[in-house]
Order: C-alpha cells, then structure tokens, then sequence
C-alpha cells in the first residue's frame, strides 16, 4: 500500500507524488479511462512517472516507457516517458477534442523488487 493505503485511480489525479497508481501485476495490460464531463480539448500529457514516494520506492516498482492513448474519436497514439520521478509534460502530436481516454502502460522498465507498473500523477491538458 502507499502513503494512503490504496494504489487506486484516483491516486493519479490527487496532486500528491506519495500516493500512486499501480497494477495488480507486472504489465498485465492494465488501463485507466478518463471520462471527461463533455468534449474536452486536449494537447498535452503531465505526468509523474513510477511510484515517486521516494528514490528507492520510485526504483523499486515497474514504469512505464510508454503509454498507448486510445481516444474516443476513434485515434489512438502512442508517447514516449522518461523514466525519472520529475514531473513531466508530454505534447501529443496534434489537439484533440475528445470525451474520454484510455491509457494503456506500455514498454514497461522493470522494478528492482516489485512487479506492479506503477504512476504517481497523470493529468491531461
């Protein structure tokens, strides 16, 4: 469990890098949707990548290199993150209006000790 004994969704838009999202298990193809209330216009991804508590819990767990975004205009693309526990704010490659996202963790870097894929903040703009 983290900081608020939970790794739920909601973790990823608590604005708190001690609390997380994480898997159940190792890159096990585990998603997020976010439903916006109406169409929203989106360009960038802020993101802070792993389980960022701490440098040795944030090498500890699995992260992602990658997210694969499936939008519901019928689009999809896939974004490259760095592996680092800093914030970071990822430009899609063109603004969409769209009424949800699933994100998908993709191209996952191993943990040192824990299997789960994990990600500490993730917000669209």
């Amino acid at each position: 469990e983290d900081n608020d004994g939970s790794y739920y969704g909601n973790n990823l838009q608590d604005r708190l890098i001690d609390t997380a999202w994480c898997s159940k298990e190792a890159a096990d193809g585990a998603s997020i949707k976010y439903d916006f209330p109406t169409n929203t216009k989106i360009s960038k991804i802020q993101v802070v990548n792993g389980n960022a508590a701490d440098f040795k819990i944030f090498m500890a767990y699995a992260k992602p290199k990658a997210f694969e975004l499936s939008f519901s205009d019928g689009s999809s693309e896939k974004v490259m993150v760095k592996p680092s526990p800093k914030a970071q704010t990822i430009a899609l490659s063109k603004p969409r209006t769209v009424k949800s996202v699933e994100v998908t963790p993709a191209d996952i870097y191993a943990g040192k000790s824990q299997p789960n894929t994990c990600i500490s903040e993730l917000r669209f703009e």
